[in-house]
């Protein structure tokens, strides 16, 4: 492991208790608990070329490899298993995003794919195809989509549910809890900062 580890490596992820190295030569090594993703045998073949980026939930890895294809492994309640979406990952992903416990991959045309947690992933954002990029918190996301407006799904007390509906906005603030966005000139937050005794 050290010596895989002695030179080449471009960037890290991490899970709660484990390390995913993505090298220069496209192949990703992982060390740590195997619960939370720090094994990747089950797919090192997959990940041993071609890798261009990695993220992490709290207990999963997710590669997206130059062909346009997705890997993942680790805990699959959190986005270890993608076998529910794994017809559309199969190719066209363009970047995977993520938070806690959920991944949303931007396919190149636009349209968004989710999964992992059912509390944080959408069905309803398939219906189009025009998401820019993405934004998460600890348990939410929030779409930025070609016209100026946003969506966000997820868990409400994270930022799940924008209560003013949608609006010509770029987002411009993230935290754990909640989002931010300039408006006509305004910050519109949403989802309440949790309480703190």
């Amino acid at each position: 492991m050290r010596n895989k580890l002695s030179s080449g490596v471009l960037h890290l992820a991490s899970t709660r208790n484990a390390f995913a190295a993505r090298k220069a030569d496209g192949s990703v090594i992982t060390w740590g608990d195997s619960e939370c993703g720090g094994s990747n045998a089950a797919v090192c073949e997959k990940v041993a070329a071609g890798v261009k980026q990695v993220c992490a939930t709290r207990d999963a890895f997710a590669a997206v490899k130059e062909d346009g294809s997705v890997v993942v492994w680790g805990e699959a309640k959190h986005g270890g298993d993608s076998t529910v979406v794994a017809n559309v990952l199969d190719s066209g992903v363009r970047q995977v995003y993520s938070n806690s416990v959920a991944f949303a991959a931007i396919k190149e045309n636009g349209g968004i794919v989710t999964w992992g947690d059912q509390t944080a992933v959408a069905s309803v954002l398939a219906r189009g195809a025009d998401i820019i990029c993405v934004y998460s918190t600890k348990f939410a996301f929030a779409a930025v989509r070609a016209d100026g407006s946003v969506t966000s799904w997820g868990d409400p007390a994270s930022g799940g549910v924008i209560y003013w509906g949608w609006f010509p906005a770029e987002i411009a603030l993230r935290s754990s809890w909640s989002f931010t966005a300039p408006s006509w000139q305004l910050v519109v937050p949403w989802a309440p900062e949790p309480f703190e005794p």
